[in-house]
């Protein structure tokens, strides 16, 4: 039985006794409750969990940068396949995606409808270019001008042009 209280002692039965009521009352709370999971759910991308999500032919890694606020990782959309980004760039001895991902902490996911990058701040970006060394050089050349990017381009730098 369901009381409310309103004034000192005042209750309401308006529950007690009324069963259909009742089962009517939670039905609808059970059929919100799972609308709204579902649509929370839906709307939301699977979580890279893995070091390289085939599932969707995209290829991520948990690291993050330790700089970075929004704990994420920027997004690549590639009209490529992953093959493609196997290419090795003419300045370094790593492929597109050797750099992009381990050192620009960017998800890469292939055979997609467009070519954009977008970065950790959600801002999105369309790569003027369609072949793949020329899409990493592209990223490459936005991501250092980004805040944080231009802290992890000088690291790449330091690292590769020893």
């Amino acid at each position: 039985m369901i009381k409310a209280v309103f004034e000192k002692g005042q209750t309401c039965h308006y529950f007690a006794g009324n069963s259909i009521t009742m089962k009517f009352v939670i039905s609808v709370f059970v059929c919100l409750f799972t609308l709204l999971n579902s649509v929370t759910v839906l709307g939301q991308k699977k979580p890279f969990d893995i070091e390289h999500d085939t599932v969707k032919n995209c290829v991520s890694r948990n690291k993050i940068h330790s700089e970075n606020i929004y704990n994420n990782r920027r997004q690549i959309m590639t009209t490529c396949s992953k093959e493609d980004f196997m290419t090795l760039p003419i300045r370094y001895n790593l492929t597109c995606t050797q750099i992009l991902v381990d050192h620009f902490f960017c998800d890469i996911c292939f055979d997609e409808k467009e070519n954009s990058l977008i970065s950790y701040d959600g801002t999105k970006f369309y790569f003027e270019n369609i072949l793949p060394s020329e899409i990493t050089n592209e990223c490459l050349a936005l991501i250092s001008n980004m805040r944080m990017g231009s802290l992890e381009h000088s690291e790449f730098l330091d690292l590769h042009n020893r």
